[in-house]
């Protein structure tokens, strides 16, 4: 927009500064946007590959990293055998940072104690919860498996990054799925395999 410098009264001046600065943030935020669904759409395809639970984990986390732009201190719990809300059956199938070697460790079992309640409150409630200091984000893959991620963000989480994350977090969800359904055709085959291998040898 083009003033004259007899037209820019001092009110007038700062009403075209403000909005010149408004349309600037939204044109920012248009852009950080675009960016955080390319990157789901990006990271969608890759954890789609995924055909076990660690490694769909693994990359969830890494992918979180880039959506938030920095590295993270998180860790990724699943749900041991069928029991929906029972978190004493959570174990951890992937971390990262600071919590690495938590892997493979019950949920009541960390050091931090602050992680086991705050899982325990997310899948009780079966929401995201965004804390002072950190996020836990629920996932529900089928009526009998959840799962959580637990992410030391260490502050709260702008709105738009709560947006993108949930974004996300249905895909990884929706992939989830598509793991439990490949393991469950591979334990049919090895099913079939093992009953055929009997039947050979009768």
């Amino acid at each position: 927009d083009y003033r004259t410098k007899a037209e820019l009264t001092h009110t007038r001046l700062i009403t075209t500064v403000s909005a010149a600065l408004r349309a600037y943030e939204q044109l920012r935020a248009l852009a950080e946007n675009r960016r955080g669904l390319e990157l789901i759409i990006h990271a969608t395809s890759r954890l789609m590959e995924q055909h076990a639970i660690a490694s769909l984990a693994e990359d969830a986390l890494s992918h979180l990293s880039a959506l938030l732009g920095q590295p993270l201190d998180g860790l990724v719990c699943a749900q041991r055998g069928s029991s929906p809300g029972d978190t004493e059956r959570f174990d951890v199938v992937a971390a990262a940072g600071r919590y690495a070697p938590y892997v493979a460790r019950p949920l009541g079992a960390l050091p931090d104690r602050r992680i086991a309640p705050a899982i325990s409150n997310s899948v009780i409630r079966r929401h995201h919860v965004f804390g002072a200091d950190h996020t836990v984000l629920y996932l529900k893959a089928t009526p009998l498996q959840e799962a959580a991620i637990f992410l030391d963000s260490g502050q709260v989480l702008a709105a738009r990054d709560r947006s993108l994350l949930e974004v996300f977090i249905t895909h990884v969800a929706a992939c989830l799925r598509n793991v439990n359904l490949v393991e469950n055709l591979l334990r049919a085959r090895r099913e079939i395999e093992r009953q055929r291998s009997f039947l050979r040898t009768v």
